[in-house]
């Protein structure tokens, strides 16, 4: 645990997709480099924690040590279980999965999913095993506060009730699809029972951050080390300045052709 007087801090990556290969898709990791990403946290000193650890921190029952991380996948893909998890173990690596109920064992997923497998229920029942924790991602992924009250309310209190009825497993942890929240969502995520939720903001969250807002910054395909090291640790917006640094980058080579006295 961390000695008085440190600020206690935790790091909860957000990954979609782990894979063999290498993908432009900006959600998909390649395995290589999501090895890189958990041996830096090894390297950098941070300690693996789980759901009921940061729970009871938040309550203040607990503490963590002072580097403390949980790494995150969302949606529910097969290759959390075929991919990510022989890293997760060898790493010893603490995580927990957001599944969205009603996308579990579709073989190619809906298009927000980019047509990857999903889970079954018996492979997710496998990764839990395993000791990947199992959290809730609504039940078909609406963006909640663009839906009818009494249908979010649905979406959240029933992918919770699933979850644990077929996996025997208590669910205590919650995600917004796309990070789309409001004070009126986080109550009902509360009232349903979770006892804490992520939300997409980057940065760290500390034991005074909303525990229905906890940060979670999204790892895409071109975090090399540094980019991942910068964002995790400084919460800077890596797509947003990934983006900016493009277009920089494109006015540049124009204007450089068009004053170039060759043409």
């Amino acid at each position: 645990m961390a000695s008085e007087g440190v600020m206690i801090s935790l790091l909860a990556p957000m990954y979609h997709n782990v894979v063999h290969h290498w993908s432009d898709d900006i959600y998909t990791i390649q395995e290589r480099l999501f090895a890189r990403h958990l041996q830096w946290l090894r390297l950098t000193d941070h300690h693996p924690v789980t759901i009921s650890q940061i729970a009871d921190w938040l309550d203040g029952r607990g503490s963590l040590p002072s580097r403390a991380y949980l790494i995150t996948f969302d949606d529910g893909f097969l290759d959390t279980l075929e991919v990510a998890l022989p890293l997760l173990q060898q790493f010893r690596a603490t995580a927990c999965i957001f599944v969205t109920t009603s996308w579990c064992g579709i073989k190619e997923g809906p298009p927000s999913t980019r047509g990857h497998p999903m889970l079954t229920w018996s492979q997710l029942r496998q990764l839990a095993d395993a000791g990947v924790e199992v959290g809730a991602h609504t039940v078909t992924h609406p963006f909640l506060t663009d839906i009818a009250p009494e249908s979010a309310w649905e979406e959240i209190h029933h992918a919770k009730h699933e979850i644990e009825d077929r996996l025997g497993r208590e669910v205590q942890a919650f995600s917004y699809p796309n990070s789309k929240h409001n004070p009126l969502i986080r109550e009902m995520v509360q009232r349903a029972g979770y006892r804490l939720a992520f939300g997409g903001n980057f940065g760290l969250s500390h034991r005074e951050t909303d525990p229905y807002n906890l940060y979670r910054p999204c790892i895409y395909n071109f975090c090399k080390v540094p980019e991942f090291l910068l964002s995790l640790s400084t919460g800077v917006d890596v797509r947003t300045r990934y983006g900016n640094w493009r277009r920089q980058l494109r006015t540049l080579k124009y204007v450089t052709n068009i004053m170039d006295p060759r043409k």
